[in-house]
């Protein structure tokens, strides 16, 4: 069975926590938050939206696809180079639902 064409979709529905909005380079607007302690993650149009709707503790169903990201950092031990590894959820849609 092939696996071509499958997103890897999720849809989560839960208590928003942790909320932050931030502009980067470019003007760039970045949504993120935790839901039921999974991190998520919104850009651009999205991002705005959730920012200017949502707010810590609205009970919140998002549509999105899983990303692992990474970055090279400095280990805290050696000094030497390690990747730092995290996953969260790049949200492409979401409602506000009632508590």
């Amino acid at each position: 069975m092939s696996n071509e064409g499958l997103k890897n979709d999720v849809v989560l529905c839960g208590n928003i926590r942790s909320t932050e909005s931030r502009t980067l380079d470019a003007d760039r607007l970045m949504f993120k938050a935790k839901i039921n302690d999974i991190k998520i993650i919104a850009w651009g149009t999205i991002a705005e939206r959730m920012s200017s709707e949502i707010r810590e503790g609205d009970v919140v169903r998002i549509s999105g696809i899983i990303k692992e990201r990474s970055y090279d950092s400095a280990c805290k031990k050696c000094g030497g180079k390690q990747k730092t590894y995290w996953t969260d959820v790049e949200v492409y849609a979401f409602t506000k639902e009632e508590n």
